[in-house]
């Protein structure tokens, strides 16, 4: 994999710029470029950068993450979540690059009953019925890229936590030094992924040469009360938690009661690698 030619796009976000991290301590030879210099959705910037560069991988970190905002700014959304990836997918093709594309838990229905029906996390064939704008968009990406003819692999992951950008865990360190006691929904439940366990099992999984769609994030579940306790107890921030339902903190977008992913696909195939969410929590405190 040595002799590859990774193209990053999205650089400057969670993602981007761990990948920049990886590629660089790893000395592989890499382009990272972000908006406006390269714009996902704009043919002509895609074709520049492919020509100049001659990527065999292409790592697509550009998203719109906006999830309430993209309720009402569904054009924009849909642009960069839907109908880049579809033009980035084939502009790879043409160029024979793989894809790398980044989707979310959100694809899925949410619903508090799914946790008796996938008890370890929704699999990778699990019927998608997305609750939110952001969701919607993020699945016709995936599927637009199914459709390209392109080599491909789509990475679900959910509850992103990086030291780029703005993320939960950061949020709650933030306003645990700033407030007495932080409300924190307990009635919606998941598991954290973080980016550098993504670029991670990115790089396993573009070296065994495999494709398709895949799960990835940290074992067992919790809700995102749970997820603030641990961090700030780790953290050793002193403020008081209390938890509350969804309904007492309402959002313009639906979010989803149960989006757990199973990973056991990933885990059957890359043997003996399991990603922990206190091992991420430690990690990430460390480098904050």
């Amino acid at each position: 994999m040595k002799n590859k030619r990774f193209l990053i796009l999205g650089a400057g976000g969670q993602l981007g710029s761990e990948w920049i991290k990886a590629l660089t301590n790893l000395d592989f030879e890499y382009l990272a470029t972000d908006y406006p210099e390269t714009d996902i959705s704009n043919q002509r910037h895609l074709e520049v950068k492919f020509d100049e560069f001659k990527p065999d991988v292409v790592i697509n970190c550009a998203a719109y993450t906006a999830v309430d905002k993209a309720e009402d700014d569904n054009e924009m959304n849909d642009t960069i979540n839907h109908l880049a990836a579809k033009l980035l997918a084939e502009t790879c093709k043409k160029h024979n690059a793989i894809l790398i594309h980044y989707s979310t838990d959100y694809v899925f229905s949410g619903e508090a009953s799914d946790e008796s029906l996938y008890p370890e996390g929704y699999p990778e064939d699990a019927p998608t019925a997305p609750l939110n704008a952001y969701g919607l968009a993020k699945w016709k990406g995936e599927e637009a890229i199914k459709a390209s003819g392109a080599k491909y692999l789509i990475l679900r992951i959910s509850w992103l936590c990086g030291v780029v950008g703005h993320n939960f865990m950061k949020t709650m360190l933030r306003l645990g030094k700033e407030r007495d006691e932080l409300k924190v929904v307990n009635d919606q439940i998941g598991s954290p992924t973080f980016t550098f366990d993504v670029v991670d099992a990115s790089l396993k999984l573009i070296d065994q040469k495999l494709e398709g769609v895949w799960h990835i994030t940290t074992q067992g579940k919790m809700s995102w009360y749970d997820f603030a306790k641990m961090t700030l107890e780790m953290a050793e921030v002193d403020v008081k938690l209390t938890p509350i339902t969804s309904d007492q903190f309402p959002m313009k977008a639906k979010r989803p009661f149960y989006s757990k992913l199973c990973t056991k696909k990933y885990e059957q195939h890359v043997v003996g690698v399991k990603y922990a969410a206190l091992d991420g929590i430690r990690k990430l405190l460390n480098e904050l």
